[in-house]
């Protein structure tokens, strides 16, 4: 597969996984802006059109399966430790600016909306 197959391949059981789960989005932590852009401009819409673009810039490489394969390795971290739901994430801060890590929330309204609407049905 060329690099825009695998996204595009990821992308698409992505979707899949958070439209059964949306509250798996909370794994990606500062992550998932990223995602959720790589998501809308493939036309998948599902998941809200907000994007937290200052935490976006932060997270995300030039190519973006570099972006998914670091948001993976992140989510798969977070599942290890038994935190896959927990929208709190503690982010490293370099030296020079704090030398406490950063608290960051997960929080992404649309797509807590949609996961409250699954859980009514």
């Amino acid at each position: 597969k060329t690099e825009d197959e695998y996204v595009d391949f990821f992308l698409s059981g992505l979707r899949g996984r958070l439209l059964k789960n949306p509250r798996l989005y909370r794994s990606y932590g500062p992550y998932w802006p990223e995602i959720k852009k790589l998501l809308l401009e493939r036309g998948y819409g599902n998941f809200g059109r907000l994007v937290d673009r200052d935490v976006r810039k932060i997270y995300r490489y030039d190519r973006p399966a570099l972006t998914l394969i670091a948001a993976t390795l992140y989510s798969q971290e977070r599942f290890d430790n038994g935190q896959i739901y927990s929208a709190w994430h503690l982010l490293p801060v370099p030296e020079e600016v704090d030398d406490q890590d950063y608290e960051f929330e997960s929080y992404d309204l649309e797509v807590e909306a949609l996961a409250q609407a699954g859980d009514k049905t």
